[in-house]
């Protein structure tokens, strides 16, 4: 049994949290935010632009996302609701973030969460600088953020989907400071949480972090039979991919020592597997339900 690898979070690396609040199913029944409209008409109109923004954000879609904060811009000029431009702001903040823009991303997150005071609003951009901070190999800084968001989520009557969006900004805050037992704490939880209100493309984001986990501690099949897990159940449920596994350098440093350490043979029969297993054989791997079958892999 080799000890746990040192973890070190990319310069550049960034996983984007979305916007919690209250939900309404999409097309694959995953739980999608929305907000209380305002009453002020292009205040309503600004808030569901950017609703549809950060929906393109979870599913990893830049353009439209990028298109539908510029129509929101346009109605800035037309909308006092602080609200409604501070969740603008923040969504500002998770673009720039993904176009590795870190001092923008943090300096609209830090605007976002200075205006608003409706605390999904506020959990959005805090959402933001745990991901600013952690791209920023400042884990410290990322992992205080979660906890915040995870206190002022308990304050207003412990929402569940806000709390799968924290336990993963606090799963990946902890893997980047090499505490595999709380990481992995952090996604059985959230990923139960996500499984109980059938959030499909956030257990994808959580298979995806255990697969960083196994690799951070030296078991490269079950790293690439979730890897591969995460892309199908992403797939399934419409999404391009895991949100994190299209940010940054980290999925493919992860699966790079993944590569190294395993045949191309063996690495191909994992990614097999791992593409077959449904969402709930997937979630039993990473809830400790299930052992894979030793079949001789090298790691």
């Amino acid at each position: 049994m080799h000890p746990p690898m040192p973890w070190k979070w990319p310069p550049t690396y960034a996983i984007p949290g979305p916007l919690s609040g209250c939900c309404s199913k999409g097309a694959d029944g995953s739980k999608r935010p929305s907000t209380p409209a305002p009453a002020e008409p292009n205040a309503a109109r600004l808030q569901a632009i950017v609703a549809a923004a950060e929906l393109a954000f979870l599913q990893v879609d830049m353009p439209t996302m990028a298109a539908r904060q510029a129509e929101a811009g346009e109605l800035l000029t037309t909308v006092t609701d602080h609200n409604s431009l501070a969740y603008f702001n923040a969504n500002e903040g998770a673009l720039a973030l993904l176009r590795g823009e870190l001092d923008l991303a943090r300096s609209l997150a830090e605007q976002s969460l200075a205006s608003a005071d409706e605390f999904r609003v506020q959990i959005y951009a805090r959402l933001v600088m745990i991901w600013t901070s952690a791209a920023a190999n400042d884990a410290h800084t990322a992992v205080a953020h979660a906890e915040q968001g995870i206190a002022l989520s308990e304050a207003h009557g412990q929402d569940i989907v806000l709390r799968t969006y924290l336990l993963a900004g606090l799963a990946a805050s902890r893997l980047a400071l090499g505490q595999l037992d709380l990481a992995e704490h952090a996604i059985r939880e959230g990923l139960q949480l996500s499984r109980t209100i059938n959030d499909t493309i956030t257990c994808a984001t959580f298979l995806e972090t255990g697969s960083w986990i196994a690799a951070a501690g030296n078991d490269p099949r079950r790293a690439a039979v979730l890897m591969a897990a995460a892309a199908a159940v992403s797939r399934a449920a419409g999404a391009g991919g895991a949100v994190s596994a299209h940010v940054g350098p980290f999925h493919e440093q992860c699966e790079r020592q993944v590569r190294k350490q395993l045949s191309e043979a063996d690495y191909r029969t994992a990614t097999n597997e791992g593409g077959r297993l449904s969402l709930d054989e997937a979630a039993a791997l990473v809830l400790g339900m299930e052992v894979l079958p030793d079949r001789g892999y090298g790691g």
